[in-house]
């Protein structure tokens, strides 16, 4: 979206201080040794109406990329679901 479609489009938002957050420190996902291998699909995979987006679930681990490769992909699951709810 952009220009004046922005306003039409746009329904509601909401803001969260990750620096304000005890549990989040500000880095991207480092995976241990065989770790990535390990959880390479399940770590993206809905969990019934639960989807999953961020860094860490794209191809792009630590980048900015990658979260907005994720939250594309997401957005798209949700949209396409069968079971509507």
């Amino acid at each position: 979206m952009y220009g004046e479609q922005v306003y039409t489009e746009y329904l509601q938002g909401a803001s969260f201080s990750w620096g304000r957050y005890e549990f989040s420190a500000g880095c991207f996902t480092l995976f241990s040794p065989n770790q990535e291998s390990d959880f390479d699909d399940a770590i993206y995979l809905p969990e019934r109406r639960v989807h999953f987006a961020g860094e860490h679930t794209s191809s792009f681990h630590g980048w900015v990329e990658g979260a907005i490769e994720s939250g594309i992909r997401s957005s798209y699951e949700v949209y396409y679901r069968k079971d509507k709810y």
